[in-house]
């Protein structure tokens, strides 16, 4: 809240804004559904898109991972999400688009080693 009073204060007095801090990417995962997180409608929509909507606990952002079951070969897939939309009504419905993200053996790596422990979410 400070924060917001000092940017208010500083554009009155015609001081520059600072720019916000860069926010670090949340990956949330989607590799098992329960009450209040779950993705029931993914799309595919061709080149790697995706078009996603589904529930949350946690705030999904664009910017955000969203990590989903590979049927495939039972690995997992990375997307990175570029639009979101939050709902009002329920407010943890978001509905966005998001696009795969290729992803290195370290961060593969640790995908996998978090999501047998199922959390929701953790960052690089």
């Amino acid at each position: 809240m400070t924060s917001i009073l000092n940017r208010a204060l500083n554009i009155a007095r015609g001081k520059e804004p600072e720019p916000e801090p860069a926010r670090i990417p949340v990956i949330h995962n989607f590799t098992f559904s329960i009450w209040g997180h779950s993705m029931g409608g993914v799309s595919q929509l061709g080149d790697g898109k995706i078009s996603f909507m589904g529930h949350s606990r946690y705030d999904i952002q664009k910017g955000d991972y969203l990590l989903f079951e590979d049927s495939k070969d039972q690995h997992t897939a990375r997307y990175r999400v570029t639009e979101v939309k939050c709902c009002t009504d329920p407010v943890d419905l978001y509905s966005g688009k998001a696009e795969y993200q290729q992803r290195t053996n370290e961060q593969y790596a640790r995908d996998a080693e978090m999501v047998k422990s199922k959390p929701f979410s953790w960052t690089d």
